[in-house]
């Protein structure tokens, strides 16, 4: 992104802002001024708290997440196919927390270095965007793994295979990697983001890939997820019921698929989909909605940080919701 920001009302570029702010001269009324956000607009409390904001989720995610996948492949009994799924969104979340969060604080702490360095901020943003949109297809997947198992659990076991959902789990991070590469090709771009502080794809570049972005990349999977567990626990709702007749007529059918432990995995997975939601919406909002750039740096920094919180957030849940992982 130029440090000098274009105009929305006309289109043009403005005057030099540093000579706008120390000159004498009068300024016309109607005449929008924006600050040029330099390296030497960032003073050291915002620079000591954005970095103290990124330390948490560098250290947060990293530890956790690593702890999931090493969970995974110290126990025996978490070596399932289902959670091949949530290996895939630790491994994704951990390129997030230790990677690109990293590379964050040298941006807060040295905004130079990523814009004197192209090469490296560009393969930052590689790594952003990939990350993220495989993060969150991950949870999709994730929730459309449930909703079979619990609905169709014969579909499940046919489906849901280990080779299948090797191939499965290949074919998220070929996608992710394939969602990036119009911005190796022109269509956007990778930069470094004077208000985010952070490399990643330039959202006020191109306003089609900006909105390709939110309702493909982010939007698509959550509609996924919200679907897929609502129907859920519509099952889960009509099972008690066919519980409780049953308690009432013990010589009654019953046909019930869902037993109480997976009642609980299905509200640990659920509680990291909300809490993704949650984390990814802001962001969403302020990408589409101030696409020409004039509102204030903490605005975006904080959306940032949020959906990138997810990355760390994610393994939380499961540490203290699910009792196999937590042990």
């Amino acid at each position: 992104m130029n440090d000098t920001l274009t105009d929305a009302g006309n289109g043009t570029l403005p005057p030099d802002w540093g000579t706008v702010f120390n000159s004498t001269t009068p300024v016309p009324n109607d005449t929008v001024l924006l600050p040029d956000w330099d390296a030497n607009d960032v003073g050291t409390g915002v620079k000591v708290g954005s970095s103290i904001l990124l330390v948490v989720l560098i250290v947060g995610g990293t530890f956790g997440n690593c702890l999931i996948i090493g969970a995974v492949y110290a126990t025996p009994s978490l070596r399932s196919v289902s959670n091949i799924f949530i290996v895939n969104l630790a491994v994704a979340d951990l390129m997030v927390s230790s990677v690109v969060d990293t590379f964050n604080i040298v941006g807060v702490i040295d905004q130079n270095f990523l814009r004197d360095h192209p090469v490296v901020c560009e393969l930052v943003g590689v790594v952003c965007v990939t990350s993220c949109i495989c993060s969150l297809m991950s949870v999709a997947n994730i929730g459309i793994n449930r909703l079979l198992f619990v609905v169709k659990p014969h579909w499940h076991a046919s489906v849901y295979t280990v080779r299948k959902t090797l191939v499965i789990v290949a074919a998220m991070w070929v996608y992710s990697f394939l969602f990036d590469l119009p911005l190796l090709l022109g269509w956007g771009q990778h930069s470094y983001d004077i208000k985010t502080m952070g490399c990643t794809y330039d959202r006020t570049h191109t306003f089609s890939y900006t909105l390709f972005l939110v309702i493909a990349g982010i939007g698509l999977p959550l509609v996924v997820v919200v679907c897929s567990y609502s129907k859920i626990f519509y099952h889960v709702h009509q099972s008690k019921i066919r519980v409780a007749v049953h308690l009432a007529n013990p010589k009654g059918n019953m046909n019930n698929n869902v037993n109480y432990e997976e009642i609980r995995l299905i509200k640990t997975l659920l509680a990291v989909c909300v809490a993704f939601y949650v984390c990814w919406l802001p962001y969403a909002v302020v990408v589409l909605a101030d696409f020409n750039d004039h509102w204030p740096r903490a605005v975006h920094f904080l959306a940032i940080v949020a959906a990138h919180g997810s990355s760390s957030i994610n393994c939380l849940v499961y540490g203290f919701m699910n009792k196999k992982f937590k042990t």
